[in-house]
C-alpha cells in the first residue's frame, strides 16, 4: 500500500471503503494506461475516427473514475484521520495533489483531442484529431501542456498556452481549485499537530 494513516501505521487498510477506494484507483490508473498503449498499437485506432473516439471516450471514462477514486479516497483518509486522531503524513497528502494534478491533465488532454473547441490553445502544431497518429515529440509536448494546465487550474492559476473556452473545462477547474483547498487544510492540521508535539 502506498498510504498509511501515520508513519509506520497501515492500520487504515483494514477500513473498508477506503481500502476498495485505492484498489478502484489503482485498477482504473492500469486500466488508463493499457487503454493508452492500445490505441498506439492497433491500425484501426490510426485510421478510423469512430474506432478512435469510442476508445479515448472509455479512456476519459476511465480518467473521470480515476478522479472520482482519488477523491473518495482523500476523503474517507482525512475522515478517519479524524475519527482515530492520529498524525496526519504530510506524503499522503502531496500523493492526493500529485494524482489529482496528473488524472486532471490527462483528462483535459484527451477532451481536447475529441472535441478541440473545449479549450483555447495556442500551439503551433495544431494537433487536434481524434485519431491516435502524432509525432512523438509533438504528443509529449501536447501532454506536458496541459499538466502545467492542470497543476495551475489547480491554484486557480491561468497558463498561457491554454485556457478554458467551455462550461464543462471551468467546471473541472473549479473542481480542482476546491480539491487543492481541502488539501491546504489538511496540509495546515498537519503542521499544526507536528508543531503541538514540540512544545
Amino acid at each position: 500500500m502506498v498510504l498509511s494513516a501515520d508513519e509506520g501505521s497501515k492500520d487504515w487498510v483494514n477500513v473498508g471503503p477506503l481500502r476498495r477506494s485505492w484498489y478502484w484507483l489503482l485498477g482504473l490508473a492500469i486500466a488508463s494506461a493499457i487503454t493508452g498503449f492500445i490505441g498506439t498499437q492497433f491500425f484501426v485506432f490510426e485510421s478510423s475516427e469512430i474506432a478512435a473516439l469510442v476508445l479515448r471516450i472509455f479512456l476519459i471514462a476511465s480518467l473521470f473514475g480515476a478522479i472520482a477514486a482519488n477523491f473518495t479516497m482523500c476523503w474517507l483518509y482525512y475522515k478517519y484521520v479524524l475519527k482515530h486522531t492520529v498524525e496526519l503524513a504530510l506524503s499522503n497528502i502531496l500523493f492526493f495533489y500529485l494524482v489529482a494534478t496528473m488524472t486532471f491533465g490527462a483528462c483535459y488532454n484527451q477532451l481536447y483531442r475529441v472535441n478541440p473547441s473545449l479549450f483555447s490553445y495556442n500551439q503551433p502544431s495544431r494537433m487536434t484529431t481524434v485519431l491516435w497518429t502524432v509525432p512523438p515529440l509533438s504528443y509529449q509536448i501536447q501532454r506536458l501542456h496541459f499538466l502545467l494546465f492542470s497543476a495551475l487550474q489547480s491554484v486557480n492559476g491561468g497558463y498561457y498556452k491554454i485556457a478554458s473556452h467551455s462550461v464543462i473545462v471551468s467546471f473541472m477547474g473549479y473542481a480542482q481549485g476546491v480539491f487543492t483547498i481541502g488539501l491546504l487544510a489538511l496540509l495546515v492540521a498537519a503542521y499544526v499537530n507536528r508543531a503541538s508535539q514540540f512544545r
